[in-house]
């Protein structure tokens, strides 16, 4: 199983040199901000809707005067080594066993997205590798029409105000507190007069919560990733995004079709997409 995983990890990354590129619209202007509150948040989610079963990663919301950055765990350590990737091939000491063992090493994830909110225009840039290339959208007006109830409760230790919100084709539930008078949250979610502790949708799918928040020992430049991205709309990132999914996922299937040690109800699986949290 580990041989196949490990070759799991080569096809992706040598395979996403060959993702067809989406429409370029244009290129943004650099900007820089220096974020010092970071937020961790434990993401609970369902990868099939039709099965119980659960999945977990970790995020970091950086929050900074003007910007903020949200990216999971497992996606920006898998950033930092498909950069480098190129060069580990061409090294001539290069090891193949221990580059599968740092592979392993690496937090999986889902999710390839950073997200940067704009704290004085309301607006969202999202960022997207797919393959091994770099896209991103603007969303101009990410405003929520959050509905704040009188319920209150204690989470993670914060008092905390219930609020409701209907988002992307999901009804959400959201606990925020005044304690940290941050208009913040993780993912795309953010205008209520408080950091956002926790939020979930009602069918439980998607359950972002607070496990760590506090200052960074030092500034942590937010940088909008301008230089290898190109800008197209959310339309097309979606489909470029499905597209390469449905691409990758027959061709991981035809793999394992060879691999004793996969069932067929595991083989069948590998085929079915994410359950996306925005449905529309």
């Amino acid at each position: 199983m580990t041989r196949y995983y490990c070759l799991l990890w080569m096809v992706t990354l040598l395979g996403s040199c060959a993702t067809k590129n989406l429409p370029v619209r244009s290129n943004l202007t650099p900007t820089d901000t220096q974020g010092n509150l970071t937020f961790k948040y434990r993401i609970s989610y369902k990868p099939d809707s039709l099965i119980p079963e659960t999945s977990t990663e970790y995020s970091n919301l950086l929050v900074g005067e003007q910007f903020s950055r949200f990216e999971t765990v497992g996606g920006r350590a898998q950033d930092s080594v498909r950069s480098l990737f190129p060069d580990v091939l061409t090294a001539e000491n290069f090891s193949a066993q221990e580059f599968a063992d740092k592979m392993l090493a690496i937090p999986r994830t889902k999710f390839y997205y950073t997200i940067f909110k704009r704290a004085t225009t309301g607006r969202l840039y999202c960022y997207e590798k797919i393959g091994n290339a770099r896209y991103t959208y603007i969303e101009t007006d990410s405003t929520f029409k959050w509905q704040i109830g009188p319920e209150k409760m204690t989470v993670a230790g914060y008092a905390c105000q219930r609020a409701t919100v209907r988002f992307a084709g999901r009804a959400f539930e959201a606990w925020f507190t005044r304690e940290i008078p941050i208009s913040e949250g993780p993912y795309k979610f953010h205008g209520l007069p408080g950091l956002i502790v926790k939020i979930n949708d009602t069918r439980q799918q998607y359950v972002f919560e607070l496990v760590r928040a506090g200052k960074t020992a030092t500034a942590d430049l937010i940088v909008l990733p301008t230089k290898a991205a190109r800008l197209v709309t959310k339309t097309e990132m979606r489909r470029g995004l499905a597209l390469h999914n449905l691409q990758f996922a027959s061709r991981m299937a035809s793999m394992a079709a060879g691999e004793k040690s996969l069932s067929a109800a595991e083989r069948e699986r590998m085929l079915k997409p994410l359950n996306p949290l925005e449905l529309q």
